[in-house]
């Protein structure tokens, strides 16, 4: 726990190398942790190392990956171009737990990638329908709609998510309106 409490850590102060190195000392450790695993595929993808995250996230147990690791593995396989590996991870995700917000924003994204951008919208409508406070997730939905697709459909649906989310940064007070 040491070191994945440190990794996060140097994660969070922009010192990614050393975090990669704390977090791959914790799971030369545990090498079965499955939250290790999952912490450290998810810095080689903010780092573009897909095809590293991928073999990570490959290697865990079948039997105990659970939904977070499917949906990360689904977003690896969109950038990899593997479109219908990443479909499969998505709804694989889905069935295990179907109230996992990032699940559904990761099919969103699969279909955004297929140009399937009604079937996108509505699995990103439905992510904001389950996780409402998570702004980040609904910003990032938007800002891929807008992104891939300049339709109306994606507009319409990136500008309810603006207004939804300067609402509720308003009521947590997070904007301080100066009229």
């Amino acid at each position: 726990d040491d070191y994945v409490n440190l990794g996060v850590n140097l994660i969070d102060n922009g010192q990614f190398a050393d975090a990669e190195a704390a977090l791959r000392r914790a799971l030369s450790i545990d090498s079965t942790s499955q939250s290790v695993k999952l912490r450290l595929a998810i810095l080689l993808v903010d780092l573009a190392r897909y095809a590293e995250a991928l073999e990570l996230l490959e290697s865990a147990d079948p039997k105990v990956a659970d939904a977070m690791t499917q949906s990360l593995k689904s977003y690896v396989l969109v950038r990899l171009g593997r479109l219908d590996e990443a479909r499969a991870s998505a709804s694989c995700a889905i069935q295990l737990a179907p109230e996992l917000a990032e699940a559904h924003a990761s099919l969103g994204f699969v279909h955004l990638i297929s140009r399937n951008s009604a079937e996108a919208l509505s699995e990103w409508e439905l992510a904001a329908q389950i996780a409402p406070e998570r702004c980040e997730l609904q910003a990032n939905c938007a800002i891929r709609a807008i992104a891939y697709h300049g339709d109306v459909d994606a507009l319409a649906f990136a500008t309810k998510t603006r207004t939804q989310i300067l609402k509720r940064a308003r009521v947590n007070r997070l904007i301080v309106d100066r009229d």
